[in-house]
């Protein structure tokens, strides 16, 4: 039995309307259920699969960046370089990397009055590059078999390390001196160092991986005002060239190798040589750079030589394309006679080629090496007489 909501009166069933007062009783609300349309499952996985992809990207990025601020074999609480050094009130960190820990070799005994200011004594520079320094083999073996080095060459991966685990801090801050040179042993330790610290760790570790003296010298540039310490090498690129110790080779490709040219004096060194001046290649060794090509599109790439040449003169000479660089497709070598003819015209793959001719008048010689390759390979030109110029 029901009643009506507004007077009380019992409502009679089968009314719409209560006969004491006229009020419509409320009806009972009946709910509809709409079926819900299914989703899409083909978007719900390609959502799971973007999701995953997100995550495995991210977890790379952040183990690459884990593994550049922090040794393998070494605690977060050991990577003791200061962010901040207050002038005047610096003091060396307490802590050292325990596999780098200093210890004197027999031959290193001998250096207890080694100069912290060598520069000019070619004796006491070679002394600070140390490729037998236990200490430096210990920490070249770790650098090298880090996970995080999968991105990288040797060369590459010793660069690196370098810049992101040492800080600099001037010599004068750090030693109270206008300049002190530190052992790698030193730099390891601390964790800091000024421009020649980092160019002289730098060159012990590629030294102590095997790398010939003839191809890695620390370089020092001066201008009338000032210096830097820098790296010159030769081993990995087949071509001369100058490395900034302190820079990411992530910045190195996008603001290319060091500029040297605002230089106007060089001394060069390792621990077996010293000298004045930068390293060049021998006379009538050129090496150089091909750099990009986008043939067809546009001209091969090319680089040109020239030389003044007497009429009967042998001319002999070799081109190779250096190491993993060499090129993918067809490579062209061109001799030009003083009238613009043909004295050689070559065409191959030969990643080493020798060449010569005999001229046939006095005049000026042209050698042009092209690739239709895309990218930039380093190629060395050795041609005897020697004298040649590049265009």
């Amino acid at each position: 039995m029901s009643y009506c909501q507004n007077c009380g009166n019992e409502l009679e069933p089968g009314h719409n309307f209560c006969s004491n007062c006229g009020q419509k009783p409320p009806q009972e609300k009946t709910e509809k259920i709409r079926a819900r349309k299914p989703k899409n499952k083909r978007w719900i996985k390609i959502s799971v699969v973007i999701a995953v992809l997100i995550i495995a990207i991210a977890a790379v990025t952040i183990g690459l960046v884990i593994g550049l601020g922090s040794n393998n074999n070494t605690s977060s609480n050991n990577n003791n370089i200061y962010t901040v050094y207050p002038t005047d009130t610096y003091q060396p960190p307490t802590q050292t990397y325990p596999t780098y820990t200093y210890q004197p070799t027999p031959t290193q005994t001998q250096r207890t009055s080694l100069s912290r200011s060598p520069f000019g004594n070619c004796q006491a520079m070679e002394q600070y590059i140390t490729p037998n320094d236990p200490s430096v083999i210990a920490a070249m073996n770790d650098i090298l078999n880090s996970d995080w080095r999968w991105a990288y060459n040797d060369f590459h991966t010793l660069q690196e390390w370098v810049a992101w685990h040492v800080t600099y801090v001037s010599d004068s801050v750090a030693h109270g001196q206008s300049e002190y040179w530190q052992l790698p042993s030193e730099t390891l330790s601390l964790g800091t160092g000024d421009c020649e610290d980092f160019a002289i760790l730098l060159c012990s570790l590629l030294r102590a991986h095997g790398v010939p003296p003839e191809d890695v010298y620390v370089g020092c540039g001066f201008t009338d005002e000032s210096g830097h310490a820098f790296l010159f090498e030769h081993y990995y690129y087949g071509q001369w060239r100058a490395v900034e110790p302190q820079q990411s080779i992530w910045l190195e490709l996008f603001f290319g190798d060091l500029d040297t040219s605002g230089y106007s004096t060089f001394h060069s060194f390792n621990d077996q040589d010293c000298f004045s001046g930068k390293p060049t290649p021998p006379a009538g060794v050129y090496e150089v750079e091909v750099g990009y090509s986008f043939y067809p599109l546009t001209d091969a790439a090319s680089v040109e030589f020239q030389g003044y040449l007497n009429a009967g003169q042998v001319v002999t000479g070799s081109v190779e394309w250096y190491g993993d660089s060499g090129t993918t497709y067809s490579w062209y070598l061109d001799v030009y006679n003083p009238d613009n003819s043909s004295a050689i015209h070559w065409l191959g793959t030969d990643q080493h080629h020798d060449f010569s001719f005999t001229t046939s008048s006095a005049g000026t010689y042209r050698i042009k090496i092209w690739k239709i390759d895309y990218l930039p390979r380093v190629v060395t030109l050795e041609v005897n007489p020697p004298d040649w110029s590049q265009e």
